[in-house]
């Protein structure tokens, strides 16, 4: 009964009463108390007296559409609490003004958003009746208890504010276990997965959570001073054993689902630690393989190369043949990985290139090293017929003689021509210097298959120019090729050891090669050599000879010349043997001019010389060429008195 007086003094102050109405009414209720009047119909008394029926009406409707668009936006605890709340309205409503015209349809709302909330929540709601569902009906004046008939109360018996949500979780409860049981097998979550132990969770938490929510419920709704209960209470309490059981198995599977994804999350990064390795791995083949794609290794390189690089290439060659080979053991070999493939596509075409490049190049050098004759050397003039005293090293000051040999006459190697000039290639110490021309121009020279070739001889066995059918070019007007000039550059050395190469290459084949090696402190003996050389080279200077005659030519040419200054006038040589064509820009452009050259020897104050001239015609627009003219003059020659007129 107590319980019942503070059930209804708290809603008196709920609803605001007046001060003095209050503490009447807590007069009146003590003395009811004391009466043993019962609490529920004085309550029901109360509010009949003091409530606002108007106001608490609104209050209901308001709070039924809160808890209904609760229930429409998934919040059904939420709402169950709302509508719990409501009943107990409901029935103070009752109570203050039982013909309110709008009790009723707040009734009947009520009943309508109950049920569809009890149906979300796996409740079965109970048969309508004339009272809001959570409260008893409100007991008639003839069947209100006497203090000397009541019943005892049963002990265990929990507030009827608690059995809804007993019910409820019950309910839920049932569901959870009703999942558990179901084979999950073949069945997929929301999040897509088809783990079992994850598909049975995601059936039975949701029930199961809610259940736990009604517990909650339950255990708040005890410590209520309007709903007391003793949580150890023999339903709540095998309530909780359903629940501790279930979570047990929920725990498990979140043990499992963990488990399960470790491993997961091991085996993936095992995975992705194998594939790194393996992407570092092929890259690391890709790199070694681009070796002979791109830099100083290149094959593509090497399709041009050179003879002299063709044995380095054929080595790089080699080494990709074997790591090719290397490379077929590994996985990579049939599927290549990364940048791999497009590597080994540009390799495989760059090896195929090189290797019919170099096929031509060995054929080619297995012909040529059938046609190679060979240059040998000596410090004596060589035989041509039974060389001897052969050495390829020599010392500063040494004398150096060459002989040219051939495995074919020259009138073969320059095939369907009565003289060759012969170019023999220098390089010193890798350098190239001035080719040195030898016209051979007898028959008896053209048939042999040899060349006397010196470089640095003796000045008193020296041969080199004094057959007029062996002649030297000139690299200057006053430095004859051969050991005029090969003696200047031996004379230029620095100390040290040096090497010096020739061969004769011609139309691409190469008919003969040697190569020397020359040592010392001090290489100025040959700068006295080539002294001596030069001076006796000098003594052999002649006019170059005529090419054409034209007396009227060369007579205007020497009125030219007079007119440029030019004295003591003693001949002149036509050396072209016709007009050379000058095109504006070559091929067959317009003609712009002609020239021709002529030798001409004159004395000075210091002796006789001779320069090689040029003149010049313009053409005209007439078509024909204008007058002659000095257009440049070459190198002072000197020439012995005594050669003038040879």
């Amino acid at each position: 009964m107590a319980q019942i007086g503070e059930t209804i003094v708290m809603r008196m102050n709920k609803f605001r009463l007046p001060h003095l109405f209050r503490a009447s009414m807590r007069m009146i209720m003590i003395a009811a108390l004391c009466a043993a009047v019962p609490a529920v119909w004085m309550n029901h008394a109360l509010a009949d007296q003091a409530v606002d029926s108007t106001v608490l009406a609104n209050e209901i409707n308001k709070s039924l559409r809160a808890a209904e668009n609760n229930m429409f936006s998934g919040k059904n605890e939420e709402a169950d609490q709302q509508l719990n709340a409501i009943a107990l309205q409901i029935e103070q409503l009752k109570a203050a003004d039982p013909a309110n015209t709008k009790l009723k349809s707040l009734e009947t709302k009520y009943g309508q958003i109950r049920k569809n909330l009890d149906r979300k929540l796996g409740v079965s709601t109970p048969k309508a009746s004339t009272a809001a569902p959570g409260l008893p009906p409100k007991p008639s004046a003839a069947a209100m208890p006497q203090p000397a008939s009541a019943p005892v109360a049963d002990p265990n018996a929990l507030p009827r504010a608690v059995q809804g949500d007993m019910t409820n979780a019950n309910a839920k409860l049932d569901e959870a276990e009703s999942k558990w049981a179901e084979d999950s097998t073949g069945g997929r979550t929301v999040r897509g997965s088809t783990d079992p132990d994850e598909v049975k969770l995601d059936a039975v938490e949701q029930p199961f959570n809610s259940a736990n929510y009604y517990y909650e419920n339950i255990l708040k709704k005890c410590q209520s001073a309007s709903s007391p209960c003793d949580p150890g209470n023999p339903e709540i309490a095998a309530l909780k054993m359903r629940i501790d059981a279930m979570q047990a198995n929920i725990d498990g599977l979140h043990a499992n689902i963990d488990k399960t994804a470790a491993a997961s999350a091991a085996a993936a990064a095992e995975t992705e630690a194998q594939a790194q390795a393996a992407e570092a791995d092929c890259e690391a083949w890709n790199q070694r393989m681009q070796a002979y794609t791109e830099g100083d290794k290149a094959l593509y390189r090497c399709v041009s190369a050179d003879a002299g690089d063709m044995p380095r290439c054929k080595g790089f060659y080699d080494e990709s043949v074997a790591l090719k080979a290397e490379l077929a053991n590994t996985p990579w070999a049939a599927e290549p990985c990364g940048a791999l493939g497009s590597t080994m596509s540009e390799l495989n075409r760059y090896m195929d290139n090189f290797k019919s490049a170099y096929d031509s190049f060995t054929a080619e050098q297995a012909a040529a090293q059938a046609n190679m004759g060979q240059i040998v050397f000596s410090t004596q003039p060589i035989s041509t017929g039974n060389p001897s005293n052969l050495t390829s090293q020599f010392m500063a000051g040494d004398y150096i003689y060459g002989l040219i040999q051939t495995v074919k006459p020259w009138s073969e190697i320059y095939s369907g021509k009565s003289s060759a000039d012969v170019m023999v290639n220098v390089r010193l110490d890798g350098e190239k210097i001035h080719a040195q021309f030898v016209k051979l121009k007898s028959p008896d020279l053209m048939a042999s298959q040899h060349l006397v070739f010196e470089i640095a001889p003796d000045p008193a066995n020296m041969t080199a120019y004094a057959d007029p059918n062996r002649e030297y070019g000139s690299s200057t007007a006053t430095l004859r090729q051969g050991p005029n000039e090969l003696t200047e550059h031996l004379s230029k050395l620095a100390p040290g050891q040096h090497t010096m190469e020739f061969d004769i290459v011609y139309f691409g084949v190469t008919w003969s090669a040697g190569s020397f090696t020359i040592s010392g402190d001090d290489f100025g003996a040959y700068a006295k050599l080539h002294q001596q050389i030069a001076a006796g080279v000098s003594a052999a200077v002649t006019l170059p000879a005529a090419a054409m005659t034209n007396q009227s030519m060369a007579d205007e040419m020497r009125s030219l010349l007079q007119n440029a200054g030019w004295e003591g006038i003693h001949r002149i040589n036509i050396v072209d043997k016709d007009w050379w064509t000058d095109r504006v820009s070559g091929g067959n452009s317009a003609v712009q001019s002609r020239h021709i050259a002529a030798a001409a020897l004159a004395r000075d104050g210091e002796g006789y010389y001779y320069k090689v001239c040029t003149f010049h015609q313009d053409k005209l627009l007439t078509g024909g060429f204008g007058d002659l003219y000095l257009s440049h003059q070459g190198d002072r020659v000197p020439i012995p008195e005594e050669n003038i007129d040879k």
